[in-house]
């Protein structure tokens, strides 16, 4: 669940030509010391040559991340990026460094998933584990920006997406069976419990305290529990509407001491 107070505090509960493919059929893997870039075909026209990407790609020892029809996602040590740049030049290709491609921006908190979880939140603490075939959310980012088939092949293993979240990253709703599948998909680079810490903070906790809330619950099968868990600390009888496809809004007068209650909600 999210949770946001009327003025207003949201809460999430569960509660072509020249396009280059990766080669593995494994997850991609970030890893500390690089970055990706995106290697655009700005003169291809002037220079047909649609194996130019490839072979500065090739020379940077970089890795392909994701083929579009006018650009190409790779991933290339920080020591190369600058030789790299310059070679693009030569090439007459454009060349961007998107560093924020691994970082993943809440209202919460900011995960670069170079460094995973824990290590991003610095010692914050992390939500229990959910139980075997409970369905709650998760955190989960793309290796690169969202491409139909993707979202069509997540949908086709019971994932609910609920809402997308810079950069390339979504909060969907599964079960942890499924959440380790996905993991292992070779365009997913980062999947987690959306963990009660990095859902929508700066709300009143103070214990005698009511408010008036908004709170996010995913619309899939398991919300009826979490809207009857709202239900039963709500201060008056909670009201709910759609929210999007796949949300639920939830309106509820809650005491600041039953905040985290809500936080840890699995949807």
């Amino acid at each position: 669940m999210t949770l946001k107070r009327h003025t207003l505090n949201l809460l999430f509960v569960v509660f072509a030509f020249g396009v280059l493919v990766p080669d593995a059929a494994s997850a991609f893997t970030p890893q500390p010391g690089f970055k990706k870039v995106r290697i655009g075909y700005q003169f291809m026209f002037m220079q047909p040559n649609a194996s130019a990407a490839a072979q500065l790609i090739t020379e940077g020892n970089a890795e392909v991340v994701a083929g579009y029809p006018a650009a190409t996602i790779a991933y290339a040590a920080d020591a190369v990026i600058e030789t790299m740049a310059r070679r693009a030049a030569e090439l007459r290709l454009e060349f961007t460094v998107l560093d924020d491609y691994d970082r993943i921006f809440l209202p919460g908190a900011t995960i670069d998933a170079r460094l995973g979880t824990a290590a991003s939140l610095h010692g914050k603490a992390l939500s229990a584990p959910y139980g075997r075939f409970q369905q709650g959310l998760h955190l989960i980012q793309f290796s690169a920006p969202i491409i139909q088939t993707w979202l069509e092949q997540l949908r086709a293993l019971g994932v609910t997406m609920v809402q997308y979240v810079a950069n390339n990253a979504s909060i969907v709703s599964t079960t942890p069976e499924t959440a380790s599948a996905i993991a292992k998909l070779p365009f997913i680079q980062f999947v987690d419990q959306f963990h009660a810490t990095i859902k929508p903070q700066g709300v009143t906790r103070i214990a005698g305290k009511v408010d008036d809330f908004y709170v996010i619950v995913a619309n899939v099968p398991d919300a009826k529990a979490a809207l009857a868990s709202l239900a039963a600390l709500s201060r008056t009888p909670p009201q709910s509407s759609s929210f999007g496809d796949a949300q639920l809004l939830a309106q509820v007068s809650l005491d600041g001491a039953d905040i985290e209650r809500v936080l840890a909600q699995p949807l």
